[in-house]
């Protein structure tokens, strides 16, 4: 049996917006380019693994589950909001951190982060 249902039309019109935002100012792309590049970078300098990713969505490779969970509470518990994200919804060993850089986050808060995420790491051991 196929299911068949078409997007409403609130969905197509915030979607039509949104292309419209992207066309007209082209900064936030540019600006979010640059904040990705900022926080994927610095994560790498420090040790950390991005699992070679290139987008505003970064996963921070933690192993296992329990090493995910506590990042994350280390994170949040410093105001970095970051999401575990564990098995099964990753193979086993391969749980990470996953954080979003937007065109809206300042470069200083983008180091914070950073700071953050790299003093926990330490902590736990998963970086030197």
């Amino acid at each position: 049996m196929t299911l068949k249902a078409s997007f409403a039309a609130a969905a197509c019109a915030g979607c039509n917006e949104a292309f419209k935002v992207i066309l007209d100012e082209p900064w936030r792309i540019e600006r979010l380019n640059q904040n990705t590049k900022q926080f994927i970078g610095g994560l790498k300098g420090m040790g950390f693994d991005t699992m070679l990713t290139e987008t505003a969505i970064v996963p921070v490779l933690c192993g296992d589950d329990d090493m995910a969970f506590a990042m994350t509470r280390e994170a949040q518990h410093n105001d970095v909001f970051v999401l575990p994200v564990a098995s099964p919804a990753v193979p086993e060993g391969l749980a990470r951190l996953r954080a979003t850089v937007t065109a809206a986050h300042d470069p200083s808060e983008i180091e914070r982060a950073m700071d953050v995420i790299g003093e926990a790491g330490k902590k736990l051991g998963l970086i030197k």
